[in-house]
């Protein structure tokens, strides 16, 4: 089978599965913001002296150590390298993915350009004195998400991501770390001001040795500060990436160098004598989307991606977690590269930290030895016997156990040697072979994908299991609080119910300004077409841009407009006409017509102002939700606005789960967004293109040339009377009413959200039932007197239940 075959039946079965991780995670979710929610009563002032009054109090002590327990449970399951992220991430990716690890300049690089045939400046190799991956950089066979191709995509760090960095250091080298996070640092200038005052560093404390490579990489961040600070991004509105043009990288020149500077320590445009510049400081990961490579001869796959990760070894912080992450959360396969021999006290350090990334990240998974595979690199003068003796010490060391009481049994059959330079295996014999790599790279694939199903199966499995230990877990904690038998203080559906009518009555009258959209676009159209109040007959304008007449000529008199149309018009048709070619020249004219005609509607419009006043709408109706609904510190304790309010009440009740026909209404808003350019634009394009259709000639004839051009002067004048006439008909009494209707379709729903609606029983139904249940649970937002309060707390509790 075929490699694209073998993949595309991988990401099947990871479609299945992501879909079934998709609901439980919304689950979670919803059991999250429970279990938040009891632990939030308890912390009430007014809760133990409910449960003291309702005699609960051995019940409530173990109701709050299980869900305590539960809360915790479910914040490790979905961390960031919790059991259920790393299934759902595999379940989510959309490519079998491949990385190479290991320690730093011994050829990781090397074989991934090997390996798909990538050019010399795309991968840090040695192309200079100091080729070593600073970042992660993912190959991607195919587009970028926004349909580019070949290019190399740089993304940066933050100004906090630098901060938040240099704290790890700190922490690393035994030090105060209140020296920076003290210091309020949010932009460049305020991180370059603290770097140039804290170049050199007195460290009191006593750094232990394998440390001290970190210490001289955590000066050079703050020495080199001026060479990448530009580059972090400081605020929303600065570019998160920068796209370089892998035709001109693979040139070599000024953007090569500053693309290749940017992954890699190399000499930037501009250096000085030769002097390396540290812009990769700023790069956060890159991506290389290109469809001219190829994998190991099968260029119809589409859905395998490399990965080059930083090497292990220079002791820059956070090195063995990015190696981590990407093992556990990035890689399908992963391929080890180890020089042959490699036993000087550097490069045993940085297998130290190699083996324990592996043994944390992969240890944990039974078939874990099935996905990683050992390329050892057979540089010049390697022997056969030193690759047969450094194979088995890292099989051995694999299988010791490691700091986190971990290990790996690893095959022999999953070491090979390569010299990665000359891409030839080294044998008993000697180096052998022309495309080692390419043959090696389609063994492993064609032996390790048909086992990623399997392998995957693990993740869930494992995930699976704990989720249904949470869902068991999180079942007999609502059992408990079913039991509890609270004291009742109050009737709060009276207060409910007054308070629904109170915030409906206000919606009624607060009918945000749609209408205004629809007058805005009207009154555009119909200055464009000159019935607006404001605007005089303008029929002629365009024709008259067409002849190039000044603006100034007056359009309300025909007989003068026609009176300079003729001058205008007359040396190019009586030129035409005595020479046989008048129709084409009028065709010529009534394009130019037409397509005036186009531009100047489409320039007219205020789109920009129609987008912002449905923007507008959604904050008034927000507005009138968060002040009079009461409902701005239900959902948040800080100030936010009102479409950041509107994000997280709709999350607040997709969290609870008891709304389903609010969470469809307020999404139903919040989602709806209109361009009326794109609305309108295709519907303006063929209104001017009937335009051609209008030719009058009548009552002229063509047998003398006064009369050709007085018959072409009035047709065109008709083509734009009769467009202008067509467009006010069919926009401004058909088009634009039906936009408005679409919007105010979608204000609807929250506007009628507390209209009193029953079923046959009497029973109230829909967002009015749901908004009482609502606000019963977090009736404390209206209530006023300390027996409300605690009838509120009651409600909330049972409502956690529902």
């Amino acid at each position: 089978m075929s490699l694209a075959l073998l993949t595309e039946k991988i990401l099947s079965i990871r479609e299945k599965k992501s879909e079934a991780f998709a609901k439980k995670n919304a689950q979670l979710r919803q059991w999250y913001s429970k279990v938040s929610s009891l632990l939030e009563i308890n912390r009430h002032n007014h809760w133990p002296g409910i449960i003291s009054d309702s005699r609960q109090e051995t019940l409530w002590e173990t109701i709050v150590n299980d869900a305590t327990n539960l809360k915790e449970s479910i914040d490790v399951f979905t961390q960031e390298d919790g059991v259920f992220t790393l299934a759902c991430n595999r379940a989510q990716r959309k490519y079998v993915n491949i990385g190479a690890v290991g320690i730093m300049r011994e050829g990781k690089s090397e074989f991934i350009a090997a390996a798909t045939n990538l050019g010399n400046w795309l991968l840090p190799r040695k192309n200079t004195d100091h080729p070593c991956t600073t970042a992660p950089i993912n190959i991607v066979k195919g587009d970028s998400p926004d349909g580019k191709s070949n290019i190399a995509r740089v993304y940066y760090l933050t100004v906090k991501d630098i901060v938040a960095l240099f704290v790890k250091y700190l922490q690393e080298l035994n030090e105060n770390t209140s020296i920076i996070t003290n210091c309020n640092i949010s932009t460049r200038q305020s991180l370059k001001v603290w770097c140039d005052n804290h170049r050199i560093m007195e460290f009191p404390n006593e750094i232990a040795s394998e440390k001290t490579q970190m210490q001289i990489t955590f000066e050079k961040y703050r020495m080199n500060i001026g060479d990448y600070v530009g580059n972090l991004i400081e605020s929303d509105e600065d570019p998160k990436y920068r796209d370089f043009e892998i035709s001109e990288i693979e040139k070599g020149e000024e953007e090569g160098r500053e693309y290749y500077s940017s992954v890699s320590y190399y000499e930037s445009p501009g250096a000085v004598d030769g002097s390396e510049v540290y812009t990769s400081f700023s790069t956060k990961e890159a991506q290389i989307f290109t469809n001219d490579f190829n994998i190991v001869g099968e260029d119809d796959v589409n859905n395998i991606q490399f990965l080059d990760t930083p090497g292990i070894g220079e002791q820059k912080v956070d090195i063995d977690t990015i190696l981590s992450r990407a093992i556990t959360k990035d890689l399908d396969i992963v391929i080890g590269i180890r020089k042959i021999g490699g036993e000087g006290a550097g490069s045993q350090l940085g297998e130290k930290y190699l083996f324990n990334a592996l043994r944390k990240s992969m240890a944990t998974w039974p078939k874990s030895k099935e996905w990683i595979y050992f390329i050892l690199n057979a540089f010049s003068g390697a022997t056969y016997s030193k690759f047969l003796s450094t194979r088995d010490r890292i099989i051995d060391n694999l299988s010791k156990v490691g700091e986190d009481n971990t290990s790996i049994k690893l095959d022999k059959s999953h070491f090979d040697s390569i010299n990665l330079k000359d891409n030839q295996r080294l044998t008993q014999d000697g180096y052998v072979g022309t495309n080692p790599i390419g043959e090696l790279l389609t063994s492993i694939l064609e032996t390790i994908i048909p086992q990623i199903s399997s392998i995957d199966a693990d993740f869930y499995q494992t995930a699976e299991q704990e989720y249904l230990n949470i869902e068991n877990s999180f079942a007999k904690l609502m059992d408990s609080v079913k039991q509890l038998h609270l004291h009742t203080y109050n009737n709060l559906s009276q207060a409910v119910d007054a308070h629904c009518d109170t915030l409906c009555t206000a919606l009624t009258s607060a009918t945000p300004s749609v209408k205004d959209i629809g007058d805005c676009l009207k009154d555009d159209i119909q200055i464009f077409t000159g019935s607006a109040e404001e605007s005089a007959d303008v029929t002629g304008t365009e024709l008259a841009k067409v002849f190039n007449l000044p603006k100034t000529i007056a359009f309300n008199d025909k007989e003068a407009l026609f009176k300079q149309l003729r001058k205008a018009a007359e040396k190019t048709f009586a030129f035409a006409w005595y020479h046989n070619t008048e129709f084409s020249e009028y065709q010529f004219k009534r394009k130019a017509l037409v397509e005036s005609m186009r531009d100047s509607l489409s320039g007219t419009i205020h789109w920009e102002e129609a987008i912002s006043m449905l923007t507008d709408a959604k904050i008034e109706v927000c507005k009138t939700y968060m002040e009079v609904g009461k409902l701005a510190k239900v959902v948040s304790q800080q100030e936010v606005q009102p479409l950041e309010w509107l994000d997280m009440f709709i999350s607040m009740l997709e969290d609870d789960g008891n709304y389903p026909n609010l969470v469809e209404a307020f999404t139903l808003m919040r989602d709806f967004t209109i361009d009326p350019k794109t609305e309108l634009s295709k519907e303006i394009d063929e209104a001017v293109q009937r335009g051609y259709h209008f030719d009058k000639f009548e009552p002229w004839n063509f047998e003398e040339v006064g009369n050709t051009i007085n018959a072409f002067l009035e047709s065109l004048y008709n083509i734009e009377l009769a467009t202008k006439s067509q467009i006010e008909e069919d926009f401004a009494k058909t088009k634009i009413p039906a936009i408005l209707t679409r919007i105010s379709n979608v204000f609807s729903p929250v506007l009628n959200s507390l209209v009193l609606t029953e079923d046959s029983q009497g029973k109230k139904k829909g967002t009015r039932a749901e908004f009482e249940n609502f606000f019963m649970a977090h009736s404390e937002i209206f209530v006023n007197n300390d027996d409300e309060i605690k009838q509120s707390l009651v409600e909330k509790c049972k409502n956690v239940t529902k």
